[in-house]
């Protein structure tokens, strides 16, 4: 719902900006690809049907945007690459939320990922064993306008790190296989869980740079040690391309 309430109010910049057909193409894919319909088909036949709908949807959306805009490579953008968490270091500046998107403006902000007040209660709750209320986790909470504080967030955390340390970090298309209710109601941060990954974009120099939903589990994977977790990319700078000889799928 709230996707759709930023659509609404985004109409009037992306007419100006991208054009009317780029905006009937992400409004169509948006509307028809969400938790609601998700949820309804959980643990039915249709549910592998919708899951491939969904990926299908949005590699077609990627190749429309991409004939529309010289900005946009042909990228499939469920395609997982699994990466060591230790490699993220920096925070990306936002960009527009497109996948195979191309830039040529500095993506890397400097800011370093362990600087969110928001890891650092992590850091402080895993790797020094403080409480919860030791952390100071929901005063962070409550002045980030991104985040809020629900029912059993602090035993749906605990129980996240617990998952991770004894089953190893678990990709959304795996858990949506194995627990595809759960999965869907735990989705509060992406179109369709199978698009709520850690996502990052590709600096000019190739370093990779979180940008979007997972921060929580990126935190973990780094104080818990993990080798290697799954990650959508986004965003490219135009000279990584340009000196690496990528094209399309290739991160």
């Amino acid at each position: 719902m709230k996707d759709h309430i930023r659509l609404l109010k985004n109409i009037p910049k992306t007419i100006e900006t991208e054009g009317v057909d780029v905006l009937l193409c992400r409004a169509i894919t948006k509307l028809l690809c969400n938790n609601v319909i998700g949820y309804r088909v959980a643990n039915t036949p249709l549910n592998q049907f919708y899951v491939n709908w969904v990926v299908s949807l949005h590699r077609t959306q990627n190749r429309i945007l991409a004939s529309l805009n010289e900005n946009i490579t042909i990228v499939d953008p469920a395609e997982l690459f699994w990466v060591n968490p230790m490699e993220i270091t920096y925070i990306s500046r936002r960009v527009p939320n497109r996948f195979g998107l191309v830039v040529s403006e500095q993506l890397n902000t400097g800011k370093r990922f362990e600087s969110l007040p928001i890891v650092k209660a992590l850091k402080k709750r895993f790797d020094k064993g403080l409480s919860w209320e030791e952390t100071g986790y929901r005063q962070v909470v409550e002045n980030s306008p991104t985040e809020r504080i629900y029912p059993d967030r602090y035993n749906n955390l605990d129980a996240l790190a617990d998952a991770i340390q004894r089953e190893g970090y678990r990709s959304q298309r795996d858990l949506l296989s194995k627990n595809t209710k759960k999965t869907y109601s735990s989705n509060n941060d992406g179109r369709n869980p199978i698009f709520n990954e850690v996502t990052i974009n590709i600096g000019r120099n190739g370093e990779l740079l979180w940008h979007d939903r997972g921060r929580h589990r990126l935190a973990l994977a780094k104080i818990l040690d993990v080798n290697k977790i799954p990650v959508l990319v986004q965003a490219r700078h135009s000279k990584y391309i340009k000196h690496s000889g990528l094209r399309s799928l290739d991160c």
